[in-house]
C-alpha cells in the first residue's frame, strides 16, 4: 500500500470522512505519523485562467494552474514541505517559490491558449468531472464552450454528463485511441438524452475542424473525458493553435 511501515504519510485537506478513518486507521496500524494537510495557513489573493496567486507563512507564491481543486494539492505539497523540513531538509521559501512557479501538470486543466480559450484536462472519474465543473464556472462565465470529449466505456459517464451538464453549448464525441473507448455515436446519444445538442465525429482531426467551425468571439473550446484522448490531442491542438 501507499502507507509504508514507520514512515511519514500526508494527506490532502477535506478528503472524505470515510477515506480519512481509512488512512488515520491504516497509519496507526503502520505506525506511521498522518499530518493532515490544511487550507487554514493559505491565503488566495486572486485566481484566473493564467494561474493561481497564493500566500502562505508570509511568502508569496503563484501556482501556474487554475482551479480551487489545485489549491488543495498545493496545500498537501506545503504540508509535506513541512514534514521534509522537521527531518532536516534545508528547504528555503525561495526554493518553494521556485517550485510552484516551474511546476508543469499536462492535461490537468491545461490552459493551451486565452484568446480563444482553450483548455484540455484529463479528468475521468466523478471527483474530477466535478472539479473541472466548477473550475469552468470560475473561469469561464459567460463563455459559450464548445467540448471535444471523449471517455472509456469502463468509466462513469452518467456521472460526467450530470457533472457537466449545462456548461456546454455544444459536444463533439469522439472515441480515444484505447480499445475500450466508448464509441462517440454512443457517447453523443447519453449526451443527446440529457437534453445537450451533441453530435459524433469520425476522427480527432475531425472533432477539432468541426469545433473550430462552432467557435465565436466569446466561446471556448474545452477538451476533456480521458487522458488517452488529451494525449492525443495535445500536439494537434499546440499545431493548430502556432497557425
Amino acid at each position: 500500500g501507499i502507507i509504508k511501515e514507520g514512515r511519514p504519510c500526508v494527506c490532502s485537506p477535506d478528503e472524505p470522512p470515510e477515506a480519512l478513518a481509512v488512512l488515520r486507521r491504516v497509519a496507526a496500524e503502520r505506525r506511521s505519523r498522518l499530518t493532515e494537510a490544511s487550507l487554514s495557513g493559505i491565503r488566495v489573493l486572486s485566481s484566473g485562467l493564467s494561474g493561481t496567486e497564493m500566500e502562505y507563512r508570509g511568502t508569496r507564491l503563484r501556482l501556474p494552474f487554475p482551479g480551487e481543486h489545485q489549491v488543495r494539492n498545493a496545500a498537501a505539497a506545503l504540508a509535506a514541505l513541512e514534514v521534509l523540513r522537521e527531518q532536516g531538509w534545508d528547504i528555503p521559501p525561495q526554493a518553494v517559490s521556485r517550485g510552484f512557479e516551474r511546476a508543469r501538470l499536462p492535461a490537468r486543466l491545461e490552459v493551451l491558449s486565452y484568446r480563444p480559450p482553450v483548455l484540455l484536462d484529463g479528468a475521468h472519474n466523478p471527483g474530477g468531472t466535478a472539479a473541472l465543473a466548477a473550475a469552468l464556472r470560475h473561469l469561464l462565465p459567460g463563455r459559450k464552450i464548445v467540448a471535444v470529449m471523449g471517455m472509456m466505456a469502463d468509466k462513469d459517464v452518467g456521472a460526467a454528463v450530470r457533472n457537466l451538464g449545462g456548461l456546454f453549448s455544444r459536444v463533439i464525441a469522439v472515441a480515444p485511441p484505447s480499445p475500450r473507448a466508448m464509441p462517440a455515436g454512443e457517447l453523443a446519444r447519453i449526451w443527446r438524452s440529457g437534453g445537450m445538442p451533441a453530435e459524433a465525429a469520425e476522427d480527432s482531426d475531425a472533432a477539432l475542424r468541426r469545433a473550430a467551425s462552432l467557435l465565436g468571439p466569446d466561446s471556448a473550446l474545452v477538451v476533456c473525458g480521458s487522458l488517452y484522448l488529451a494525449g492525443e490531442m495535445r500536439g494537434k491542438l499546440l499545431a493548430r493553435l502556432k497557425k
